[in-house]
């Protein structure tokens, strides 16, 4: 038995180092220097690994940042990753580094959990290793590479199959059921609640399987099932500090109830399933506004890429039509996967979130696409093994497959010098002086995209070909279409993420020479997305960030990436420690009253005078925008010049309030009315507060109040100095939560939900002392879970080697 783990062990190592040279001459830009940037790198991860290392620093619980909107939870926001060993390594790794170290370790590391995947289900280890190659640069895994929750939860995926198939395999070993519980515990805490979701659906099809095997007697069955609650449960509660939390949040939110247009958002058109065989990049052309509504949402695909390529799909079809062990399992998790990633464009998705109600907190159906990926890699994988088959090639399945692959060859060699027609250019692309070229050289990519399929195409049915008539050793025809498919793989996605000198990270927006960090600082950034046809009303054009002078030497999209740094697009200036104040919830984890909030603020684009109200009422000190209509009122206090054709304007709010301030007047209003009073002039809101409940209704006397000062301002904690002439409420203009506990000269007082989104607790006359800190009673719990089932586990871990000692 030992020399057998010392042999699957050297397997799993030789495998790695060979996954390792795969992932080192793929993304050799980034062993180079250069670093990732794209999509949410640089406007999200950046802002908040500086929130995080700073919160750490200053000896805080990462719990709360104060920087975004107005405040908004940290740990219990999954995507921060608070609790998930790799964020710890950015207190020690400068930015870009620990990206890339990010990525390139969990492309390895997935890719090593697929070979063991593969090697679990029965492949031998050429077989495991194509398909761990296959499944690491297949499109759906490579694009998630910009959405590091996401993708570290897809990296775990093979893992904690592998674990369960093992656990189950084996009869609910203790072994197997707590490594299976530990990789459980991990994903969750890397931040994906969809992935988590997917691994957990395919690990229980994988224990019903074992469960109804012929073979498994009633107490057989029973060790599986209680192995795998065992695991569920053990995962369940390691990662307990991060989902209890988190629950408590998205309950409060939009999140809990997200509408049918918000889940299937980013539904993968039936048309793009094309590219799982062909590396079509369609949405690099300039397509009309209705072919990008249509193929993309309107915006840029959630999944830069689903191409999986034509070679492993031939290998995938070996196996299905071989009958490898598997492979009818593995295909139907394909199929019924797709059919989810189609979203709104099938009723498979409603009807999956109809038999399992959970799954309407989860949004963007492509994100399926990743379990498609993984059940060809492993086809793929299998396949490789039937291609070394001699009797498959004496079958009739071997024409059926050629026959295939000449039909796929003979039709994209055929279009390979596709030229598009005047009608179709008319029909989809943009007119030709908005398009930027001619329509020929637009289609040139596309038409050189199809040369590549039909030689790849091409290559496999020869390598078939030759292999059916005895005149190529199968092991050199399967080697071949092996290397076909990840050298198509690599050819794809070398590039399908742009990287950049680590500089562009590292460069200040000139903005900040105004903005200077501190209470006083809160910034608007205007949202040309937030107001639907902002950016053609006030700047001309259908995006606003549509760079118009780009740095020398600099590709357009780090162009695009250097002008958002410029503007400090929300919420990017957390990194800077510039607070933000309406910034449009994109998780929908927002509560729902600071939601509706912060939806009041875009509503009243038409209303200047509304919205400079609410912007004094929010403490905004700043506005920071392209345009000035609608600015008028406010004085302009600078401008930079810009890669944009406009330059950054700064504007300054006008005596808005400060951050914390004492009202003795109290307005009880309901919640459906409280958004319409906030706007009224008639609400005093310098001298009255707007509270849903909590104190009797109060008239504000003649003269102030008192005076509030902050004596100390932390992430989780914040005290303030209080002197009040009569009964008051103090103010202080930070997100409301009802984890927030507070203390009135050392007694705990109940925080209040001021003004329809911000915190207040009462005073009586005189001079306090106020203290207020982040404790939520869900997060202690989650904590104290976590903390017992380490404490078992350990316990459990070390039983488990005494036991094996003995043995």
């Amino acid at each position: 038995m030992g020399w057998g783990r010392a042999v699957a062990r050297h397997e799993v190592a030789s495998a790695a180092l060979a996954l390792v040279a795969l992932v080192l001459i793929t993304f050799l830009p980034l062993v180079l220097g250069r670093v990732l940037f794209e999509r949410d790198i640089l406007t999200y991860w950046v802002a908040q690994v500086e929130t995080f290392v700073g919160t750490v620093a200053a000896g805080c619980w990462p719990v709360w940042d104060p920087w975004v909107a107005f405040g908004q939870p940290m740990l219990a926001q999954p995507d921060t990753q608070v609790l998930y060993p790799f964020t710890w390594l950015n207190l020690v790794l400068p930015l870009g580094l620990a990206y890339t170290a990010f990525v390139l370790v969990h492309l390895v590391l997935s890719g090593t959990g697929l070979f063991r995947l593969a090697r679990r289900l029965g492949a031998e280890r050429s077989g495991a290793l194509v398909a761990a190659a296959i499944w690491m640069l297949s499109g759906p895994f490579v694009s998630l590479a910009n959405v590091w929750h996401h993708f570290a939860g897809a990296s775990w995926m093979p893992w904690v199959l592998e674990a369960a198939e093992s656990a189950s395999a084996s009869g609910g070993r203790p072994r197997h059921v707590l490594r299976w519980g530990l990789l459980t515990g991990l994903q969750v805490l890397a931040g994906s609640a969809d992935v988590a979701a997917m691994t957990a659906l395919v690990a229980a099809v994988l224990v019903v399987r074992h469960l109804v095997s012929p073979g498994a007697g009633t107490r057989l069955r029973l060790r599986i099932a209680g192995g795998a609650l065992a695991a569920v449960a053990l995962g369940l509660g390691l990662s307990a500090a991060l989902w209890v939390p988190t629950l408590e949040v998205a309950r409060r939110s939009m999140r809990w109830s997200l509408p049918a247009s918000t889940q299937e958002f980013w539904s993968l058109h039936p048309l793009s399933l094309l590219q799982l065989g062909f590396p079509l990049f369609l949405v690099d052309l300039p397509l009309r506004a209705e072919w990008r509504q249509a193929l993309f949402e309107g915006r840029e695909p959630f999944l830069e890429s689903v191409y999986v390529g034509l070679p492993a799909l031939a290998l995938a079809g070996a196996a299905l039509l071989g009958r490898a062990r598997h492979a009818l399992f593995l295909t139907g998790i394909a199929v019924l996967s797709g059919l989810v990633a189609l979203g709104r464009h099938t009723a498979f998705h409603a009807a999956a979130v109809a038999l399992l109600p959970p799954l309407a907190i989860l949004r963007f159906p492509q994100k399926a696409m990743i379990m498609v990926a993984l059940a060809l890699a492993l086809l793929a994988g299998l396949g490789f093994e039937v291609w070394l088959r001699s009797d498959f090639w004496k079958s009739r399945w071997a024409f059926v497959l050629a026959l295939g692959l000449a039909a796929t060859a003979a039709l994209v060699a055929g279009a390979r010098d596709f030229n598009a027609s005047e009608t179709l250019d008319r029909a989809v692309l943009l007119p030709a002086r908005e398009a930027g070229a001619p329509y020929r050289q637009l289609w040139a990519p596309v038409a050189g995209q199809l040369a590549v399929a039909a030689l790849s195409a091409t290559a496999v049915l020869v390598a078939a070909v030759l292999a059916a008539w005895g005149r190529s050793p199968a092991g050199r025809s399967a080697a071949a279409v092996g290397v076909l498919a990840v050298g198509s793989l690599v050819a794809a996605h070398r590039t399908l993420h742009p990287s950049a000198p680590a500089e562009l990270i590292a460069s200040r927006s000139p903005i900040l020479q105004v903005l200077k960090p501190g209470l006083g600082t809160r910034v608007l950034t205007y949202n040309y997305g937030a107001v639907p046809g902002s950016s053609e009303r006030y700047l001309g054009r259908r995006g606003a960030q549509l760079v118009d002078a780009l740095p020398r030497g600099w590709s357009y999209r780090e162009g695009v990436a250097f002008g958002l740094q410029q503007y400090l697009a929300a919420p990017m200036g957390a990194r800077y420690g510039i607070f933000g104040s309406f910034d449009v919830d994109l998780r929908g984890l927002y509560p729902r009253e600071l939601d509706q909030l912060t939806r009041l603020l875009w509503a009243l684009d038409d209303a200047p005078a509304a919205r400079i109200r609410l912007l004094q009422l929010g403490g905004v000190s700043h506005v920071v925008a392209l345009h000035t209509a609608g600015f008028e009122a406010l004085p302009e206090v600078a401008r930079f010049p810009s890669v944009y054709a406009e330059p950054i304007r700064v504007f300054r709010v006008q005596e808005p309030l400060p951050r914390s301030y004492v009202a003795e007047g109290i307005r009880i209003v309901p919640d459906d009315d409280a958004l319409a009073a906030l706007v009224d002039p008639r609400f005093d809101f310098r001298r009255e507060v707007l509270l849903a409940e909590g104190l009797p209704p109060r008239r504000p006397g003649a003269d102030s109040a008192g005076e509030s000062r902050v004596v100390s301002y932390l992430p989780d904690r914040v005290h303030l100095g209080v002197s009040a002439r009569r009964a008051a409420v103090v103010v202080l203009l930070d997100s409301f939560d009802p984890g927030w506990r507070a203390w009135v000269d050392g007694g705990p007082v109940r925080v209040l939900r001021a003004h329809v989104a911000f915190r207040a607790v009462p005073v009586p006359a005189g001079k306090h002392r106020v203290e207020m800190r982040y404790r939520p009673r869900a997060l202690v719990l989650g904590i104290a879970v976590s903390a017992l089932t380490a404490v078992i586990t350990l316990a459990a871990a070390a039983f488990i080697v005494r036991g094996g000692q003995r043995g």
